[in-house]
């Protein structure tokens, strides 16, 4: 008799002692983990059955008792495919582009699952990232594809030295972009120039007013200009 399928939200609220968390089986679990995957994949017609999970589109069903090693290995899987899909969706467009000439709208008007700016997007970060520099074969969960949006297109010195920090630092894909790419600093105002003036007339009418119409941007360029005046000073 074939055993009933319950979805993991329904799993979850039965509270079973079995499938509960404790530091033990934690430790089992990420040990198990480690010593590589227990679970075979297959596709049915219903989505992909990954020894007791059927992954459907919609939802993630479980069919019969799982083990809780299995259910943290499903859980790690998940993890690790929803940072891989840009990875895939940019080398399957890279493929069909240099494989039979078809261009990124081409594949988005024939393959109508992903948006043009989608593929584009993946497409030109895979296309310029070695595989001996992604994750996997650098064997680091430290790094994601915000890293590698930021250091697309460097060289492969630069890349090892960039990666290399993120992985040494713990480095956010925010901090890695303002370490590469640092705001510019705003050139020398020239003190005579006439916009000066106008904006020092609109605010001091502004302040006359009442200070109803005073905007921030004048007066972050007044402090701009104060500020050049003093350089001036020595």
């Amino acid at each position: 008799m074939a055993k009933k399928s319950v979805s993991a939200f329904d799993l979850a609220k039965r509270g079973q002692d079995e499938n509960t968390a404790t530091p033990s089986t934690v430790q089992n679990g990420m040990q198990a983990l480690d010593a590589g995957a227990m679970l075979r994949a297959r596709f049915t017609d219903e989505g992909m059955q990954i020894g007791p999970f059927l992954l459907k589109s919609d939802r993630l069903d479980v069919v019969g008792d799982p083990s809780y090693e299995q259910w943290l290995e499903i859980g790690a899987r998940i993890a690790r495919w929803d940072d891989a899909l840009q990875w895939w969706i940019g080398d399957w467009a890279h493929y069909a582009y240099h494989t039979w000439g078809i261009g990124y709208e081409q594949i988005a008007e024939r393959a109508d699952f992903y948006t043009y700016g989608t593929i584009k997007n993946c497409a030109s970060i895979t296309s310029r990232i070695p595989a001996s520099f992604r994750p996997q074969s650098l064997r680091s969960d430290r790094l994601n594809w915000n890293h590698y949006v930021v250091l697309a297109g460097m060289s492969e010195n630069d890349l090892r030295y960039w990666l290399d920090r993120v992985v040494e630092e713990n480095l956010s894909a925010r901090a890695l972009a303002k370490l590469v790419n640092p705001p510019a600093l705003p050139e020398p105002m020239a003190l005579t120039d006439r916009k000066n003036k106008r904006v020092f007339n609109r605010v001091w009418r502004a302040l006359e007013s009442g200070g109803g119409g005073l905007k921030r941007e004048d007066v972050e360029h007044l402090e701009r200009w104060v500020s050049e005046l003093r350089k001036s000073l020595g």
